[in-house]
């Protein structure tokens, strides 16, 4: 790549908030907006982003306008990849079902290292065979480290 190219191409890295800097946000934006917001609320809507300062504002806005928690699409999707994984009943099956959506994840932007978590804690965390899940999640993470290696390999002009 040409040099002058690469300079303006560079991505800038920021930072996750902390927790407590996430937490004196929310309490700031709730006395502006003059919102009382529980303190367990604030916990759920703090935990269930990951320090991701973007999805939590958009959770505290729609808590806020319909009192509910709000579940980002992508971990309703990774609910959807496990259920279908749990139901079926072949290993070499699951890569021809779930990779569409993994390709849509990466696609719009998802860390492929966040998608192999949540899928990896769904996954654990279900009712099926320990040696399955092993063969489930090393499926995945053939997947994701394949999609990862496609994302950081230099484009040649």
């Amino acid at each position: 790549m040409m040099k002058p190219l690469r300079s303006r191409c560079l991505d800038i890295r920021i930072e996750l908030p902390t927790y407590d800097e996430v937490d004196r946000l929310i309490t700031n934006i709730c006395q502006q907006e003059h919102t009382h917001i529980t303190q367990k609320d604030k916990e759920m809507i703090l935990n269930s982003n990951n320090g991701n300062l973007r999805t939590t504002l958009i959770t505290l806005f729609v808590y806020i306008q319909t009192k509910h928690l709000f579940k980002p699409t992508w971990k309703i999707s990774c609910e959807l990849i496990v259920k279908t994984i749990v139901v079926t009943p072949n290993v070499e099956v699951i890569p021809k079902l779930i990779r569409p959506k993994l390709c849509e994840f990466i696609e719009n932007g998802l860390s492929p290292s966040l998608i192999l978590k949540e899928i990896f804690t769904l996954c654990m965390n279900s009712n099926i065979d320990q040696l399955y899940k092993l063969g489930v999640v090393e499926i995945i993470h053939k997947f994701v480290c394949y999609s990862f290696s496609l994302i950081i390999q230099p484009i040649i002009f």
